[in-house]
């Protein structure tokens, strides 16, 4: 298991994102165990420099069947915005605004394309 513990607040436990390879993401999707899928999608999102690969598995995994990892698509899809900046992302907005009304993560979903927006203002 890669995730590192930081620090705890309450009975929040926070792990550091780090760096997954694709190979040891596609194994970790693989076994499908969903926090463990968790932390390889915000390994990817954070690290991959192929932020074209990270948002063809994210959205790929907003339709899991899991909310975990629905939800944490679209987390990462808000921080491929913030980190690597590029308009084409926007592209991805249409796909979440699919996910706006399903209950369990239309906040989220909500939030990411807010990152969107924010990060990949109109220049």
């Amino acid at each position: 298991m890669k995730r590192r513990g930081v620090n705890s607040m309450s009975e929040r436990v926070y792990y550091k994102v780090v760096p997954y390879s694709p190979k040891e993401a596609e194994a970790v999707f693989a076994k499908g165990n969903s926090e463990e899928i968790s932390y390889a999608l915000l390994g990817l999102a954070y690290y991959e420099p192929d932020w074209k690969y990270v948002r063809d598995l994210c959205i790929k995994f907003l339709s899991d069947e899991n909310s975990k990892n629905h939800s944490t698509a679209a987390i990462c899809l808000g921080h491929l915005a913030r980190i690597h900046r590029n308009p084409e992302l926007r592209n991805v907005i249409p796909i979440l605004k699919g996910f706006l009304a399903d209950p369990q993560i239309g906040g989220i979903v909500e939030d990411a394309i807010q990152d969107i927006n924010l990060y990949l203002k109109q220049k």
